[in-house]
């Protein structure tokens, strides 16, 4: 167990650096929840990263195609009215 000991002396007790872990303060607690899913999937199931890959694909996709038909019913609207 790797030990800090510039902070040894009188009344200062020895951190364990091996139970330490950094913590980004900008998450809030859901995004402190995705992120420590995503982390144990990625261990206990790397099968599910292919997975989860082509889901966010065709998440980016059908949102391209939601964007394309708004574009297309507007200016179809647009030369209704006019």
């Amino acid at each position: 167990m790797e030990v800090l000991t510039a902070c040894v002396g009188e009344g200062f007790a020895e951190l364990p650096l091996a139970n330490t872990r950094m913590i980004d303060i900008s998450l809030g607690h859901d995004g402190h929840c995705q992120n420590l899913l995503c982390q144990v999937l990625a261990i206990e199931r790397p099968e599910y990263h292919s997975q989860k890959q082509s889901l966010n694909s065709d998440v980016v996709h059908l949102r391209r195609e939601i964007a394309h038909e708004q574009v297309q019913y507007l200016t179809s609207a647009t030369e209704c009215c006019v």
